[in-house]
């Protein structure tokens, strides 16, 4: 395949920009209801062109049809979804360009369980998913984790219609957290009959096995004043389960045991390097620190030298080959097992010619589970004192009068430590509809209920500090020392051996271990009433109305049993290091709720008509929100739409955005997670306990948000539209942690111990003690209204669709340029860009942000047969464009995926229809770019923006009756 830049064919003749898609060429029979978008379901591929209107979508609670509307919306059909990504409808949704830093099971690098790590959070932009608002009909969904963001796997998928992407702000006619956008799932309420679907799929490795299996069916009764529709579905796919079997495209995975060495500098610039190990442990145990300091433990117990290796500029603790450990990845979770269920029922009856009543309620679980690792490191090194029964004569004699001493080591010979998370969702809609007077109205109420339970094997830290201070009893029996001290605190202590590899007992490693648990509860009850319709006409034609008033309110509860907060009693026990109940997932309580008042109103005001000066409309928003928090906040949105000729469309928007902190922002307790770092103060590389908790100071965040574009429909080319809009979203206030814990450490030591930050890095002993018994204790996190964020570029849509050789032509494009992606973090920190390089840090790890992402579909039809080709295109990027790199630069990516399918006795949705879809055709691997320093720990990619699975085929069947 001949290949070009996709800035090429953005840029070029009008002929590269004819695509399209099927949503996008249908007009609805009848206006749907007030803040809903109904429409026919697309027609069947016919052999002739279809009429170029458009579909119509939500962007506001006036109704506007496809293209016309002021605010750009990205509208795709659910079977086009389907047909690239068989998955589900999420996954698709990830394709798109305007998606960019959503959390799914392929694309979270961070497998920890102290943080959701799976699911389908989506996020527009890398502005994050909380600044995204999931509806469903328009309708708000409730959170499902305990950020306050909302899975989109919970969606049922077999009754979406089609999904539309509201790509600017959208809080005043939507509410808070639509800042980046709204996703709204639209529902064929209408569907009459039965289709089912069974699917499998498999990766070109033979792991990440799938299977999927739905069933929908709808049937109108009384007189067709009753319609009654109702869904289930079935998904599972295996992960997975070996790490070590992705690559690179250039050759690594995890076990090339790369890092990053260098200052940074431009006269010691950063470089990749592989080969690298620890020599801060040994697998069979490091002694730290006494006369037998920088010796090594063999499996019999005895003591060897140790070999450090080659050490690295700036990567203090590693080096080039040597006896140091490298993080273990054969077995370990790539990607975690992922199952969701979804079930759906709706009930609609007309009481009158203009009232009706409806009904809804969806019940969704998932569940995903891995094997992410061995139980890990002891971090900071385990005590181990003189009179240890597991050391030898030689190596007590070789203490001479020194009490204890600290070893350093994984527990790489253990099995694997598993972890799983599950949620349940639970939504209720009930309401009436209907017109009075010429207006549409519309009162709801909403329950959503959602449980997220998560639970993570690993080793609790009373149980580890009793059992590896092994000592001889008076029988001369090896026991715990505490049971000989303190014989009620510890009942049933197994003796744990530490000296060398392989010497811990299984019956000690089971008692050592146990589950951290964490769970998070979500409540959300909502009641609505608004009313639209067009109460008078001006010279240009009608005027539209709409307003309305909404309540909410929100309740979080997340408990645990390993809140930090809780001191652990560590009585009877010697050598003890940590505060947390476990060395790994320690997770706090977060309790709190609010509510929310809402009144809004919009107008939509048509100024001219197919005038001397062509058409022209105004339309506008405002919302007055009054969160019981942090009080009442206006946002308001006006846009325009001038049309001088049939064929050009200008189209304009200007709003002011909120998104107010979510109930884990302001309440959360102490949470702590175990990352690693490279401490520059003391010179060594271990894992750390990063500290945050809620902030009740918390106030609204506030966005500005402006668009300008314009959309070509030239009547000489029938079925074409071709857009593009430009947008700037600036965010002050943003809420946000301004520093990571790195930075902190890192802001310290620079300021030679000065700078306030340094109390947030705490530590054993003073500033001026920089030995390794001063690495971080903790680092502490907080969130605060402190960053301000702006980002600009330009959204392109180009689509066609017609008749060719007698069969259906169809084919789109959608592409993003980013112009600017500039965060200043805090006052006293610069303002970065972060358009074209990785320098973005979300969450822990880095994200990439290539000014050119794009995707083009293409599709042919003609007698039930169709086949469908899509390239995926990530552009280029530079590594950093702070810090100095060798090979700064990471190549442009390009995806290809097919589909085909074959009708048989029927075109959907009747009939049968088999078909098979092929992601990632030609197994295009991710590109070199490390997303931690830590060798082996993570696929050496960045899966944010690449595919790690592979070629994947999937192949399945649908009928229709």
């Amino acid at each position: 395949m001949n290949r070009i830049t996709l800035s090429a064919l953005c840029l070029g003749s009008a002929s590269m920009l004819a695509l399209s898609a099927p949503a996008l060429a249908q007009q609805a029979e009848t206006p749907p209801a007030v803040g809903s978008s109904t429409a026919t379901p697309a027609e069947s591929e016919a052999p002739t062109p279809a009429a170029a209107e458009d579909i119509v979508v939500t962007g506001s609670r006036i109704v506007r049809s496809g293209y016309n509307a002021p605010t750009p919306v990205t509208v795709v059909s659910t079977d086009q979804l389907t047909k690239t990504a068989p998955s589900n409808v999420p996954d698709a949704l990830n394709q798109l360009p305007q998606f960019q830093g959503s959390i799914s099971a392929a694309a979270q690098a961070d497998t920890g369980a102290s943080r959701v790590r799976s699911g389908n959070y989506l996020d527009i932009r890398a502005l994050g998913p909380q600044r995204v608002l999931i509806l469903e009909d328009g309708k708000r969904l409730p959170p499902t984790s305990s950020n306050g963001a909302t899975d989109a796997n919970l969606i049922p998928q077999m009754l979406v219609d089609r999904v539309e992407v509201v790509t600017g702000g959208a809080s005043a006619a939507y509410g808070s957290d639509a800042v980046s956008g709204v996703v709204n799932f639209i529902m064929n309420k209408k569907f009459t009959g039965l289709k089912l679907n069974v699917q499998g799929g498999l990766s070109t490795y033979g792991d990440n096995g799938s299977y999927k299996a739905g069933a929908a069916g709808g049937i109108s009764l009384m007189d067709d004043r009753l319609h009654v529709i109702g869904s289930a579905e079935f998904y599972h796919a295996n992960g997975v389960t070996d790490r070590s079997s992705r690559f690179t495209s250039s050759g690594q995975n995890t076990e090339s045991a790369f890092t990053i060495a260098g200052l940074g500098t431009a006269a010691a610039p950063y470089y990749y390097i592989g080969g690298i190990h620890n020599n801060a442990q040994a697998y069979g145990g490091y002694i730290v620190d006494g006369p037998l300091a920088g010796l090594q433990f063999l499996p019999n117990g005895q003591t060897a030298p140790f070999t450090k290796g080659t050490t690295l500029a700036g990567r203090p603790g590693y080096g080039v080959g040597g006896d140091g450990i490298v993080n273990p990845s054969v077995s370990r979770t790539g990607v975690p097992t992922l199952e969701t269920v979804q079930l759906f029922g709706r009930a609609q009856y007309e009481l009158a010619d203009d009232l009706t009543a409806f009904a809804e309620v969806s019940y969704n679980t998932g569940a995903n589970a891995d094997k992410n690792g061995t139980p890990g490191t002891i971090g900071q090194g385990a005590m181990v004192f003189r009179d240890n029964a597991y050391l030898t004569d030689g190596v007590r004699a070789a203490l001479g009068s020194t009490q204890s001493f600290v070893v350093g080591r994984p527990f790489a010979e253990w099995s694997l430590n598993d972890q799983s998370q599950k949620s349940r969702n639970t939504v209720i809609n009930a309401g009436l509809e209907g017109k009075i007077a010429g207006f549409h109205w519309n009162a709801y109420y909403t329950h959503g209920k959602s449980s997220f339970r998560t639970k993570s094997l690993g080793i609790d830290n009373q149980r580890f500090y009793a059992a590896v201070d092994a000592v001889r009893n008076g029988a001369g029996q090896i026991v715990c020392r505490v049971t000989v001290t303190n014989p009620t605190l510890y009942p049933g202590c197994v003796p744990l051996n530490i000296i060398g590899v392989g010497s811990s007992s299984v019956e000690a490693q089971n008692w050592v271990r146990r589950y951290s648990t964490w769970n998070a509860d979500n409540k959300m009850d909502l009641g609505a009433l608004s009313i639209s319709g067009e109460p008078f006409s001006l010279w240009a034609g009608p005027v539209g109305v709409a307003f309305g008033v909404e309540y909410r309110r929100q309740t979080l509860n997340q408990t645990s049993n390993s809140n930090p907060a809780t001191a652990v009693d560590f009585t009877g026990l010697r050598g003890v290091t940590s505060t947390n109940q476990f060395q790994s997932v320690n997770v706090g309580f977060a309790k709190g709720s609010y509510n929310v008042k809402e009144v809004f109103g919009e107008v939509d005001v048509p100024l001219a008509k197919d005038s001397a000066i062509g058409s022209l409309d105004l339309n506008g928003a405002v919302r007055l929100t009054d969160y019981s928090t942090s009080g009442s906040v206006t946002t308001w949105k006006v846009g325009t739409t001038y049309q001088p000729i049939p064929d050009i469309r200008l189209r304009a928007t200007l709003s002011r955005d909120i998104r107010a902190p979510s109930l884990f922002e302001l309440f959360a307790g102490r949470q702590q997670t175990t990352s690693p770092l490279t401490d520059l103060h003391t010179g060594l590389s271990q894992t750390v306990n990063v500290i945050s908790s809620g902030n009740r100071d918390l106030q609204p965040e506030v966005a500005t948000t402006y668009t300008i574009g314009a959309v070509l429909s030239p009547s000489f080319l029938r079925g074409f539209n071709f857009s593009v809009d430009y947008y700037n979203i600036k965010i002050k206030d943003a809420i946000s942690q301004p520093f990571t814990y790195i930075q902190l450490a890192d802001f310290c030591e620079q300021s030679n111990g000065t700078s306030p930050l340094c109390a947030q890095v705490i530590r054993p002993f003073g500033f001026d003690n920089r030995t390794a018994a001063n690495f971080p204790t903790e680092i502490r996190l907080q969130n605060l209204n402190l960053a301000r964020t702006q980002t600009s570029g330009l959204d392109l849509e180009g689509s066609y669709r017609g008749e060719v050789a007698g069969g259906a032509f169809m084919a789109r494009l959608l592409a993003t340029r980013l112009i600017s992606y500039r965060q200043q973090n805090s006052t006293v920190l610069p303002e970065r860009q972060y358009a074209g390089n990785a320098d973005f840090i979300q969450g822990f790890y880095p994200l990439p942000m290539p000014k050119w992402r794009g995707t083009m579909n293409v599709s042919y039809a003609l007698h039930g047969v169709s086949v469908g080709v899509q390239e995926r295109y990530v552009g280029a990027f530079h590594i950093s464009d702070i810090f100095q790199y060798v090979n700064n630069k990471v190549k442009s990516t390009y995806y290809t995926d097919l589909n085909l399918s074959v009708d048989i006795g029927g075109t959907q949705p009747k009939g049968m229809q088999v078909y098979v879809t092929v992601n990632n055709v030609f197994n295009q691997k991710g590109r070199l770019f490390l997303i931690s320093p830590v060798p082996g720990l993570n696929i050496p990619t960045a899966r944010s923006i690449y595919d790690i699975i592979g070629t994947y085929l999937t192949a399945g069947v649908k009928v229709g009756f």
